[in-house]
């Protein structure tokens, strides 16, 4: 019997800082300071990171295995003076 074999990483954990993150979705665990989300980038391998309210709103309705992008588009002030991050979540069309 033949097999390939291919060792697994730690995941990286990344702090969002305006960048954009596209892969797998694999969906959200509770992490010690909150819900954390992981996308498995080709690239990257598997990504995780803190999930702020706005992105896991967005991200509640995504079904494992879609192929998303999270575009973090920084941080904004509200008009009350409070800060927060924007982002935007997209998934591929299917079949396409």
């Amino acid at each position: 019997m033949s097999n390939e074999w291919q060792t697994i990483s730690d995941p990286t954990f990344i702090k969002w800082n305006g960048q954009t993150l596209e892969g797998t979705w694999r969906g959200i665990s509770p992490g010690k300071f909150g819900p954390i989300g992981t996308v498995e980038s080709p690239a990257d391998g598997f990504v995780q990171f803190g999930l702020p309210t706005v992105l896991a709103d967005k991200l509640e309705t995504v079904k494992e295995g879609a192929t998303v992008r999270i575009i973090h588009h920084g941080l904004h002030e509200s008009r009350a003076g409070r800060s927060y991050h924007r982002f935007t979540v997209q998934i591929a069309a299917e079949g396409k």
